[in-house]
């Protein structure tokens, strides 16, 4: 791939990812503001439980449609996009139709039975949000990012202007759902508009011969057991200080940990412009590849560590005014979950090779280790220090996901490079 389109396609992720964190944290704000420190702390308490289970319904597909696109490039992008469609609306169909149905017991079970019918207005949204996010990781497997960031920079846009319109006029959880579903489906329409007349009909148009769905249905396997973990990564502590404590502490963690959760992105940014380049390469050309991952790895440790020092310093009164004075004491728990930024953001270069390599497996694995650590670090921090010690668990418990996803990275280029040896030992023996 040319250096000028890498440069090309960073500047578009770096976009993409610098919009949606600002619009993340003026909805969040907004809410905050909105709903007061109680209630906000109650709707985090709900849409990380929504969260995991919306992460669920995606079932890997649509990071599998990633994958067999971006492998698809220069020849015909058509089959892998066509059977992602058709797996991602029956995958979304049957999450939302399963969500209308147990919306009682999971509320009962998180002690919560006015979240019935935020659950039940959720289903909704875990299709249209589903189609929005299949939309945005096709587009960044076609390596055409500027689409990514146009869908994504609407999908935010809306729901900033219907939270402090809808929202401000009717101040309940139900019409920030309804805010998520309306903007989302606005955004699915116009993605799949551009999808259809820029990549599909100009290829040919849609073709049912020669879907990969089997081999699709196979790798979503472990890339669903991956991203199931990163949601509960994320919303596990929520979901605990929830049940185990008052949605005044939730309120007071939840602006911390979302905060954490977009701040990664500058590593997902990195995995969106480069990595496909490791999709392509042989393994006898990874080793010329191993300059480009350093030099990635360096870009992360220097953004991040100076992230890190900046929360370490301004998070307090940062929040504070971002949120209003009712959350004074944020800056605890964020502070407490920098090295968690640091290293989770870093690790989003090992882990995005390790995907585009075939490896999902091996990351799905690691971090399984990491979620049972953290549930038992929860369990045994959050009673006694409630959003501070949700905050530490968090950082000391996937520590081991970082270091083993590097490990197995290094492990893979390092036999990639003696097999580039062994083959080049009788040239140089007959020279």
């Amino acid at each position: 791939m040319k250096a000028g389109k890498l440069t090309k396609e960073t500047v578009w992720a770096a976009l993409s990812k610098g919009s949606t964190l600002v619009f993340f944290l003026l909805i969040n704000a907004a809410l905050a503001r909105i709903l007061g420190r109680e209630a906000f702390g109650a709707w985090s308490y709900f849409y990380a439980a929504f969260s995991v289970i919306y992460l669920a319904s995606r079932l890997g597909v649509a990071d599998s449609t990633r994958v067999f696109t971006a492998r698809a490039l220069g020849g015909d992008i058509r089959p892998p996009v066509v059977a992602g469609l058709a797996l991602q609306t029956v995958s979304s169909s049957l999450f939302a139709l399963g969500l209308l149905a147990l919306a009682g017991p999971l509320c009962a079970a998180m002690k919560r039975p006015e979240f019935i019918p935020l659950f039940r207005l959720g289903a909704l949204l875990v299709f249209t949000q589903g189609a929005t996010d299949f939309f945005k990781l096709v587009f960044e497997g076609l390596h055409r990012l500027r689409f990514t960031f146009t869908t994504g920079f609407l999908d935010y846009a809306l729901r900033l202007v219907l939270i402090v319109t809808l929202v401000r006029v009717f101040p309940q959880p139900w019409a920030a759902v309804t805010a998520f579903i309306i903007a989302t489906a606005l955004c699915a329409a116009v993605s799949f508009l551009v999808l259809d007349r820029r990549f599909l009909r100009p290829a040919g148009g849609y073709s049912l011969s020669g879907l990969p769905v089997v081999p699709m249905v196979a790798y979503a396997a472990p890339m669903f057991l991956t991203h199931l973990g990163l949601a509960l990564s994320v919303e596990l502590d929520t979901l605990m200080l929830g049940w185990l404590t008052t949605d005044a502490e939730v309120g007071l963690f939840a602006p911390a940990k979302e905060i954490s959760a977009r701040m990664m992105h500058g590593g997902v940014l990195l995995a969106m412009s480069t990595l496909q380049v490791f999709a392509h390469a042989k393994d006898e050309e990874l080793p010329a590849l191993v300059p480009l991952l350093n030099r990635l790895v360096g870009i992360a440790v220097g953004f991040y560590a100076a992230c890190c020092i900046g929360i370490l310093l301004f998070a307090e009164p940062v929040l504070v005014g971002i949120f209003g004075p009712e959350f004074a004491g944020v800056g605890v728990p964020m502070k407490l979950l920098a090295p968690f930024v640091f290293f989770m953001s870093i690790s989003r270069v090992y882990t995005g090779i390790l995907d585009y390599r075939g490896r999902a497996w091996v990351r799905a694995g690691c971090l399984a280790l990491s979620v049972l650590l953290n549930l038992a670090l929860n369990l045994v921090l959050i009673p006694r220090f409630g959003a501070a010690g949700a905050a530490t668990a968090t950082s000391l418990a996937y520590v081991p996901y970082v270091v083993l996803s590097w490990w197995w990275v290094r492990r893979m280029f390092a036999a990639a490079g003696r097999a580039a040896a062994k083959r080049d030992e009788p040239v140089r023996s007959v020279e």
